[in-house]
């Protein structure tokens, strides 16, 4: 795709959305709430072609995308949509308000997707045009499929409203198209620290920045999760989501810190934990992975199995090829994350401890699946969100979010909008 191919897309967008805005608001958000509700019928036409297409760009498993999807969206209702504007923007009113407190859209608004996770895509597609704003979609080198359909199920659900999202397809190798796309008032841009900092460098004064980087999630578990049989219960639910989306989300636990006085917990654990995962590898085999990422689990095992060789107490559950990976390490020490269900168990002697070992994480810190610690928890929990983890939620649940989540800690729609305080007075002589 051309540089002018690209600003000519966003030129039909800002004349598109001219026209969205002398439409009335609640009738825009009724029909978005409408394709929500679309998107959480698991037999919609969206659902089944996401189903079926999906899996074979990204090597998810069918029933993985099946279940994901159903237990993202379960809590994604018109209600709580409509609760989120009156939340957020402080309803429907402000957005339609010619006085008083005003809410309104950018021009345009320009999304820069990463990854292959439906659920996510599908919400900040929707979210610029709660405020009318047409949004332009770069879809991700990964995932060509979601967007598509979330386009066209707008469409299906409102023709005109439809004519407000674009969507892009062109790698971004290349610059120009790049470079005419971030040209958009609002930018929205997902991926890597490099991505984010390459991205960040484009934007000029005066443009509306929204960036999501890197981030990482992790378990937390207390001497209450990790006794029997709860143990097993506990290994089995974080199982679940380090497998939901094969480990590639910031929701994913790449590690889980066990504390307890019982030294043979954490060992515990891992063997319940490695059981979980081999059984989630026959219901929902993990996709398909690059010769560099394959050497990388190989690599971060074969390091494993030396510090064992060394004296340490390290331990390395796996399968007999790389589709999964449990190492139990002897100390609490960050190490490269090969994600793909390589899953690292760090024991640690106290809640300060496991506080301490977080702290380097702070930066890319996004939830943390929490049980175990009793009348702790609420202390323990603010003092995870003091490190910078916007959601914290019981084992299994972690892939789960409600459409309130405050992902790193901004709102899902006032990062997007622009508030003005407009008084009767200021329009008269």
């Amino acid at each position: 795709m051309t540089q002018s191919a690209v600003t000519e897309r966003l030129l039909q967008l800002e004349e598109a959305g001219k026209r969205l805005r002398e439409r009335s608001v609640r009738e825009v958000v009724a029909a978005l709430a409408a394709t929500l509700d679309a998107w959480r019928d698991p037999t919609s036409a969206w659902r089944r072609s996401l189903e079926a297409e999906l899996p074979k760009e990204t090597g998810f498993a069918p029933d993985m995308v099946r279940t994901g999807m159903s237990l993202a969206l379960e809590s994604w209702t018109s209600d709580a949509f409509l609760d989120l504007i009156d939340d957020e923007l402080g309803g429907i009113e402000a957005l339609e308000a010619i006085e008083g407190p005003t809410v309104s859209g950018y021009p345009t608004t320009a999304l820069l997707l990463a990854g292959a996770i439906p659920s996510p895509t599908l919400l900040q597609i929707l979210a610029p045009l709660v405020l009318r704003s047409p949004v332009a979609v770069k879809t991700a080198s990964h995932d060509s499929v979601t967007a598509d359909l979330v386009a066209r199920s707008i469409e299906n659900q409102d023709p005109q409203l439809g004519e407000c999202v674009e969507v892009l397809g062109f790698p971004g190798s290349n610059a120009n198209a790049i470079n005419a796309l971030l040209e958009a008032p609002c930018i929205v841009a997902n991926g890597s620290d490099a991505t984010i900092e390459a991205v960040a460098k484009r934007i000029f004064p005066g443009q509306r920045f929204i960036p999501y980087g890197h981030k990482v999630s992790v378990g937390a578990l207390g001497p209450h999760a990790v006794t029997s049989p709860e143990c097993q219960e506990s290994a089995e639910a974080l199982a679940q989501d380090v497998v939901l989306w094969d480990q590639l989300g910031c929701l994913s636990p790449v590690a889980v810190f066990v504390s307890s006085v019982d030294k043979r917990a954490p060992e515990r654990f891992a063997e319940e934990l490695a059981s979980a995962l081999a059984a989630l590898e026959v219901r929902w085999p993990r996709c398909r992975v690059d010769v560099a990422t394959g050497e990388s689990i190989v690599r971060e095992r074969s390091m494993a199995e030396m510090r064992r060789a060394q004296g340490g107490s390290v331990r390395v559950l796996a399968d007999s090829g790389t589709r999964w990976t449990v190492v139990l390490e002897d100390d609490t020490e960050l190490r490269a994350q090969p994600r793909h269900r390589f899953v690292r168990v760090h024991p640690v002697a106290s809640e300060s401890v496991l506080l301490d070992s977080l702290a380097p994480l702070s930066p890319h810190l996004s939830a943390v699946a929490l049980a175990g610690f009793g009348p702790k928890s609420h202390e323990i929990a603010r003092a995870l969100a003091d490190l910078g983890a916007s959601r914290i939620c019981r084992p299994g649940s972690l892939q789960a979010p409600p459409l309130r989540w405050r992902r790193d800690n901004r709102g899902v729609l006032t990062p997007l909008a622009r508030f003005s305080e407009h008084s009767r007075e200021s329009g008269e002589s």
